[in-house]
């Protein structure tokens, strides 16, 4: 909480939110199990960029730390969509979320 009390500090003057979209505060959020504010960040990069297959692959991401694995399957689904490439790769992350695992 103290932690969170001295970001708000540093950051608020600084941005006018806590919810900072470069990677680097991303990755803080991650390696404090933020996960809420890493799908948050996400949703507004695909909302910005919505034709942008890696984004949504992000997204998934996020919403599999945030327990939220039915979105992440819908979210694999549209990379899928965007990026047939990714077909094969994003199927099977597809299919290992289904199972209860974590690909």
């Amino acid at each position: 909480a103290r932690q969170d009390t001295l970001a708000e500090k540093l950051l608020l003057p600084l941005y006018n939110t806590m919810l900072i979209g470069d990677d680097r505060f991303i990755l803080a959020y991650s390696a404090r199990g933020e996960f809420g504010k890493i799908v948050a960040l996400w949703e507004d990069r695909v909302a910005k960029d919505p034709k942008n297959a890696q984004a949504h692959i992000s997204l998934a991401a996020a919403y599999l730390g945030a327990s939220r694995r039915a979105e992440a399957i819908n979210e694999l689904q549209t990379a899928i969509t965007l990026n047939p490439e990714f077909k094969s790769q994003g199927e099977r992350y597809i299919n290992e979320i289904k199972s209860g695992r974590t690909p």
